[in-house]
């Protein structure tokens, strides 16, 4: 290891310590204690242990640091007596909590009535043993860069929370903006970045297009032109209007952009146990949309969501085609259990590798689900699957003729957590990703290659990614968070020429090895 990697993470851990001793001085002493808990304790509801280290993950309707000052005082959804509806605000509805039992107690950062204005600062350093000579930790995203400082995010959120149930109208939305490296992760087509490269032609991946807010003379990735992405850059990866409508239990309606509804884990770091993510988050599902979503309680455990969007990580989709979102949750009587299935299908601009050439539109499908179970006080499993189809999702060159083939994804993901104390907790994520014709992270190359007497020249070989993850939770002030972790990673993915030999031979360490072990350590503080 490096000399540097000791200095850098003493100065994170300092920094972090000092800036949160001042927010902890500046919140004095008092001890937090949730109405929800209190209410749900005279019913007689399950009620487990209570930690001071919360953080909350949901599906679509996103409890997060930003929006929870008046939700923190209502009843929740599911208690009290029959017919009675409270009042909510903040988007609270029976969301996943990665690692913990109950409703958070986040400090609402500045409030004003219903309006707010928060935010979040993630940073981070991650270790590769392998010590690859570019610096790239393989097909990680977020936490990509080895053995470099990377600040994550400056997230600022501003808006109005909208009620989520009662009997009148509300209105509301919310504006966020990302400064730091997950910026590159989190653009969208037609908003930070352009519709077309250099060469004129449409891109799947915003990654693989110039930038309209960032410099394209950075050192991440190379667009058909010669441009680099800058290193740290800034996205808006929400900016939505959203309406409350009195109609049944109630009826929420976003208008705009707006962070994906699939999946358990999600780009905003407090929602998230582990620094790094999931090859399902990474690859097998959109970051962000642009359209129109519909959440309609339809009783007091079982929420519907449909949504009509502009397609993947799209705020100008080169298509011009919508594509759909609907899905479902609930959650058990006592809280417990929660599950949710969210699906969607649209046409989806998607690119062949050579030259940038792409193809206007192609149907992608996928889904979703999640099962949520807490096991006792302290544990809490969690369990998500993904399949998604792609048509023309990747290609093969016969005799210098692009040939687009079929492809498919499907993974299984287990979270295990545990909360040791108060103040720390211990989590487990194992993970198996299958890449059909390498449709979602090998799909630069073509799948296969035969010249013009029908010999085969090269193809790609393998299909399976696998990963297991431990790591910490530590939380020693309510506003900061320290989460150090170890990673395994795992793919029998390369590209062998026509006589089986490896001219690609793996994954990881600049496409040399099938393995990679990375240790990071991350740390945020909330404002």
């Amino acid at each position: 290891m490096r000399a540097s990697f000791k200095r850098i993470m003493l100065g994170i851990m300092a920094g972090c310590l000092i800036t949160a001793s001042v927010a902890h001085a500046q919140q004095g002493h008092t001890q937090y204690v949730s109405r929800n808990a209190v209410a749900a304790q005279e019913q007689g509801a399950y009620v487990p242990y209570q930690p001071q280290a919360v953080y909350t993950n949901t599906n679509w309707q996103t409890v997060d640091p930003l929006a929870v000052a008046e939700s923190s005082y209502a009843q929740p959804q599911g208690y009290g007596q029959a017919g009675a509806y409270p009042r909510f605000y903040g988007e609270q509805d029976f969301g996943y909590q990665q690692g913990y039992a109950c409703a958070p107690a986040y400090n609402p950062g500045l409030t004003c009535g219903k309006w707010f204005v928060t935010g979040w600062l993630d940073q981070g350093f991650t270790y590769n043993s392998d010590q690859p000579r570019y610096r790239q930790n393989g097909p990680l995203k977020f936490n990509d860069r080895c053995e470099e400082y990377q600040l994550n995010q400056l997230y600022l959120s501003m808006g109005r929370r909208v009620a989520t149930s009662g009997c009148s109208w509300d209105f509301g939305g919310r504006v966020d903006l990302l400064y730091g490296s997950d910026y590159y992760w989190t653009s969208a087509i037609g908003l930070e970045t352009r519709t077309q490269n250099a060469l004129g032609h449409y891109q799947e991946d915003p990654t693989g297009l110039p930038s309209r807010w960032n410099s394209n003379n950075g050192p991440r990735g190379s667009y058909a032109g010669g441009y680099g992405a800058s290193r740290f850059g800034l996205a808006m990866p929400q900016l939505y209007a959203e309406f409350y409508v009195p109609l049944h239990l109630g009826l929420n309606i976003k208008a705009g952009h707006f962070y994906s509804p699939m999946g358990y884990e999600s780009v905003m770091s407090p929602q998230n146990f582990f620094y790094s993510h999931s090859y399902a988050m990474m690859y097998g599902e959109p970051m962000t949309h642009t359209g129109i979503l519909f959440s309609q309680r339809l009783t007091q455990r079982l929420t519907g969501i449909f949504g009509v969007t502009r397609g993947w990580d799209t705020w100008e989709d080169p298509n011009d085609k919508l594509s759909f979102l609907a899905g479902f949750k609930w959650a058990s009587c006592d809280g417990r259990t929660e599950f949710s299935w969210v699906g969607g299908s649209g046409n989806e601009t998607v690119s062949d590798g050579q030259g940038g050439r792409s193809i206007p539109g192609a149907i992608r499908s996928n889904y979703s689900m999640v099962l949520s179970h807490q096991l006792t006080p302290r544990l809490k499993l969690v369990t998500q699957h993904d399949l998604g189809y792609g048509k023309d999702a990747a290609y093969e060159l016969i005799d210098g003729t692009v040939n687009p083939v079929n492809g498919h994804w499907y993974s299984l993901s287990q979270y295990v957590f545990y909360q040791l104390t108060d103040k720390l907790s211990f989590g487990v994520r194992g993970e198996w990703f299958r890449d059909v014709n390498s449709t979602r992270i090998f799909r630069n190359y073509p799948v296969r290659m035969v010249d013009g007497a029908g010999n085969l020249v090269q193809q790609i070989d393998g299909q399976d990614y696998s990963e297991i993850t431990v790591g910490f939770n530590w939380k020693p002030y309510d506003c900061l968070v320290i989460r150090p972790e170890a990673r395994w990673d795992w793919s029998g993915v390369c590209k062998v020429d026509g006589n089986g030999d490896p001219m690609v031979a793996g994954m990881y360490d600049d496409f040399k090895k099938k393995e990679q072990t990375t240790v990071s350590i991350s740390a945020y503080v909330t404002y």
